[in-house]
């Protein structure tokens, strides 16, 4: 048995695309809990998913060296990927 009347799956519908805000809304209004007025958008197909922060955005280790091999003009530092990404930082800020 759905929680769900007609009416209301209807106006999720109308909210769409429904993402966590529109949720909290809706799902305040019929008195049930978020993540079922989500799971009832994802069946519907007009759940918004929020957009993932990507983890390449922040410096590699690869990135770090690169920068440091740059900022003493060339230096060939082979094998120097293995330091951890704060001493690579510390490095590369010291010399910059």
């Amino acid at each position: 048995m759905s929680n769900y009347t007609n009416a209301m799956a209807q106006r999720i519908i109308e909210a769409a695309p429904v993402t966590r805000a529109v949720a909290e809304t809706l799902a305040s209004d019929f008195g049930l809990s978020v993540r079922s007025v989500i799971a009832k958008a994802v069946s519907l197909k007009v759940y918004e998913m929020p957009v993932k922060v990507s983890s390449s955005a922040k410096s590699t280790k690869k990135d770090l060296v690169q920068a440091i091999e740059k900022a003493l003009q060339g230096e060939s530092l082979e094998g120097l990927e293995n330091a951890t990404t704060a001493s690579l930082s510390a490095l590369l800020m010291s010399i910059q």
